[in-house]
């Protein structure tokens, strides 16, 4: 049994990876697709435009077998923690055999000799990331110096999706992982272009943006070209309206006049952020324009906006020390599954080595401290996210349903 894995945040689903889940089946062979999706949160630091539910849905109807949730840990780390949280848990099916990613280049030999330099950082790494750190560059440009200086050069290297490329080819081989990987050539508009063109896939910034712009006007139909056939009546019917990470200004903003001192408990946040958090905190409007106040050249906006957020969610350091020190330890929570992949779902329970969660309340029989940790978190950053959509439904109230209530999706 041929089953292909997917890292993917799907935020939100559009035609680029319909694309992807087509090709593990029609070009790569796959008997099955297993995503493993990030929750309400996202690795750039933001919500999720939609809810995981949703998202889930839409997955399974355009051709995935079985969705996952990426813990929210793992969901909004760096992309280091991103990569080997959802590597560790991918390998703990023990079912997945392949690792299918988009990137900005088809050259897998070249990300996997790049992922082998930074697994191992030779001395000539090494000393040119450090001169790029001392001269002021961000860690990511720094360690693009660092490969250049070992002879491995691309134009490709520093785009986000060929980034965390490396880090998933990194966690397999530190892993010694079995899975294999599979590099497709990233389609259509690129990972931060806004535009929309109707000849090539558009990227999640842009129908983000147009979903944003169109939902307070009252009409979806701008985006019936960009978005798998029929999926768009699955948004329309949504009795919610998208969010960002604004939505949650107010409530971060109450969060940082609460603990202004004790910022650096939590993930990414060095004392270099807190005080800058602190001397700025009084012309705090919002995330974004919080953001802007406070990047600098070696600190990015995402970078911060992912920082904020640990904030916002009460994710520590120490918590993140913590999984990295066990290897990135995890479970599946199922989200959804095709009612046709029975086959899949018997492996999966057979040959598992890490919990399987069909349903939030096995939450509560997870023994390891660090599991326990990551899965409260979980139905924290669900419920908060929840009681937010709640508060900006369409027409009248809907009920508040807590994660617990939550049902997985049978498609």
């Amino acid at each position: 049994m041929k089953v292909i894995g997917i890292i993917a945040e799907f935020n939100p689903f559009h035609k680029g990876h319909e694309y992807i889940i087509k090709q593990a089946k029609e070009t790569y062979g796959a008997d099955y697709v297993v995503v493993l999706m990030s929750g309400n949160f996202t690795q750039r630091g933001s919500a999720a435009i939609f809810n995981k539910y949703l998202r889930t849905q839409i997955a399974l109807s355009c051709g995935a077998d079985l969705v996952l949730e990426l813990p929210v840990y793992y969901a909004t780390g760096s992309a280091a923690y991103f990569a080997n949280g959802a590597i560790s848990i991918l390998q703990g099916l023990g079912i997945v055999t392949h690792l299918l990613f988009g990137c900005e280049t088809e050259d897998l030999d070249m990300i996997q000799r790049a992922a082998k330099v930074l697994a191992k950082e030779p001395p000539h790494f090494q000393e040119a990331l450090k001169k790029a750190l001392k001269n002021g560059s961000s860690y990511p440009k720094a360690r693009m110096a660092g490969l250049q200086a070992c002879g491995i050069q691309g134009a490709s290297l520093e785009d986000p999706n060929t980034i965390l490329a490396l880090e998933y080819c990194m966690a397999l081989e530190q892993q010694n992982s079995k899975i294999q990987p599979i590099a497709i050539k990233r389609q259509g508009l690129g990972y931060h272009d806004t535009a929309l063109s109707e000849e090539a896939f558009a990227s999640a910034s842009g129908i983000r943006k147009v979903f944003m712009e169109e939902t307070r006007e009252g009409s979806l139909e701008g985006l019936q070209s960009y978005l798998p056939k029929d999926s768009l009546s699955w948004y329309e019917n949504s009795p919610y309206l998208p969010l960002d990470a604004d939505s949650f200004s107010q409530l971060l903003r109450y969060k940082l006049l609460s603990c202004p001192d004790g910022l650096t408990a939590y993930g990414d946040v060095s004392e270099d952020l807190q005080d800058k958090i602190q001397k700025n905190l009084n012309h705090f409007l919002s995330i974004e324009q919080f953001c802007d106040l406070l990047k600098s050249k070696d600190i990015t906006h995402t970078r911060l906006r992912r920082s904020l957020l640990h904030i916002l969610l009460d994710l520590a350091q120490e918590a993140y020390e913590g999984c990295k020190a066990q290897n990135y330890p995890g479970y599946a929570r199922i989200l959804g599954f095709r009612s046709q992949a029975g086959e899949l779902m018997h492996g999966l329970k057979e040959q598992s080595d890490i919990p399987i969660l069909s349903r939030p309340a096995e939450g509560k029989s997870l023994t390891n401290p660090i599991l326990q940790t990551l899965f409260e978190k979980d139905v924290f950053a669900a419920n908060l996210y929840q009681g937010m959509v709640q508060t900006k439904s369409n027409a009248s109230p809907i009920p508040y349903q807590n994660e617990f209530q939550q049902k997985v999706i049978v498609y």
